[in-house]
């Protein structure tokens, strides 16, 4: 008999074994586990090391595949409000419910006293001025991302206008970066049961039992927003813009939605959700098969959410006080930050360091949700796909390539 194959256990379990020993031990023995925080920290600077460059190419290759909108007139550009738009209103919504709920109460690091201060609110002009690079290289190298973003757009629709033969190498080089620095995270993302495992330990033993309070907050604010989002956003746009009745829609996507919670993969979610919106909902395949891919890298509202919350949070345990105008700074950045987010399980992640640090927060605060993420994940994924085909579906209706009443996919 040829003996049994061991099932290999996956990261996402790896993961929360490291999370389940580190708070063991940091509960145990909360001195030692402190002490472990410089392993916690050398992970979360090693994901850093290769964001900029991953974020820089998936976001000239995400405008660089936009040449196929070319094909059918303004429906690329209408996608690209839509994306725009909703995941601004997602971002938004994290930051006011990360208010609402307060995750980060009752959590006190010493860091209170120095980065919020110096990241005081600029006027109107110069938080705008502040957006655009002097020196590229030097936004770079200082994880200056709003620069780095706004150089990527430019140099996306530089090289779709090159067009020919130029276009396509260029366009093929940037897919290669980008396949390099996704490989190297996901080396780094090896470790992050043991980095992850350093830094519950970290939390553990810093601030005992009382943990748990945040982690319950925090994981009710993001599932709530992240239903905020799907009611009044996309069921709003399917009920008053594409004239359909909702509850119909989400049913006919259950199989997306379903299989994106499971997976915590756009990019895995892609092949079902095509045939969903060809066959069950009968948008047209010139429209899906542009959108639905470009959505897997570019459209990622839950992401937004997360975004919007964790600044949020990361604000409050440090004594920063949260204004409209800090909530508006978040969710622009948040924005910023979904076009070139990795469409990979956990790769919000590479994200959420650059994040804080842009805002002079501590990427300790990101580091004590990393054992909890697979379970925000979940909803977090399945959001960001089921906005990607409420976008298709809007720009079908507002190209006049589908009606829901007249199709018989509707009509079964």
């Amino acid at each position: 008999m040829v003996a049994a194959k061991k099932k290999k256990i996956g990261l996402a379990n790896k993961i929360f074994i490291g999370m389940a020993i580190g708070l063991i031990i940091g509960f145990i023995a909360p001195e030692f586990g402190i002490s472990l925080q410089p392993i916690g920290m050398v992970f979360m600077k090693l994901l850093k090391m290769a964001v900029v460059p991953l974020i820089f190419a998936n976001v000239v290759y995400g405008i660089g595949q936009m040449d196929d909108a070319r094909n059918f007139g303004k429906a690329g550009s209408k996608l690209m409000i839509y994306y725009t738009v909703s995941t601004f209103i997602a971002a938004m919504i994290g930051a006011f419910v990360g208010q609402l709920f307060s995750p980060g109460t009752g959590i006190v690091l010493e860091t209170a006293a120095d980065a919020p201060k110096a990241q005081a609110m600029s006027g109107f002009w110069d938080t705008l001025s502040s957006f655009i690079p002097g020196n590229i290289f030097s936004a770079m190298a200082e994880g200056s991302l709003p620069q780095v973003i706004l150089f990527s757009i430019f140099t996306g629709i530089a090289i779709l206008l090159i067009g020919g033969n130029t276009k396509t190498r260029l366009i093929g080089a940037f897919h290669d970066l980008s396949t390099l620095m996704l490989k190297i995270i996901m080396m780094v993302m090896e470790l992050a049961p043991y980095g992850i495992a350093a830094l519950m330990a970290w939390t553990a033993g810093k601030f005992g039992a009382d943990i748990f309070g945040p982690f319950a907050r925090f994981f009710a604010s993001v599932y709530a927003a992240l239903i905020l989002q799907v009611v009044c956003v996309y069921m709003g746009v399917i009920f008053c813009f594409v004239r359909l009745n909702p509850f119909t829609f989400l049913k006919k996507v259950k199989p997306v939605w379903l299989t994106a919670f499971t997976l915590c993969s756009s990019a895995a979610t892609i092949p079902v959700t095509l045939r969903v919106a060809e066959e069950d909902l009968g948008l047209p395949s010139n429209i899906t098969n542009f959108s639905i891919p470009l959505g897997a890298t570019m459209n990622m509202d839950g992401n937004a959410i997360w975004f919007g919350i964790m600044g949020v949070f990361a604000a409050q345990i440090v004594g920063m006080e949260v204004t409209f105008g800090t909530i508006l700074q978040f969710s622009f950045m948040g924005l910023l930050l979904t076009l070139g987010s990795p469409g990979i399980p956990g790769g919000i992640f590479v994200s959420t360091t650059i994040f804080l640090s842009s805002f002079g927060l501590p990427i300790e605060a990101g580091a004590m949700m990393i054992g909890i993420f697979r379970i925000l994940d979940m909803g977090i994924t399945a959001t960001n796909v089921v906005g990607d085909i409420v976008g298709a579906t809007l720009v079908s209706k507002s190209e006049k390539l589908f009606d829901g009443k007249t199709s018989k996919c509707w009509q079964k």
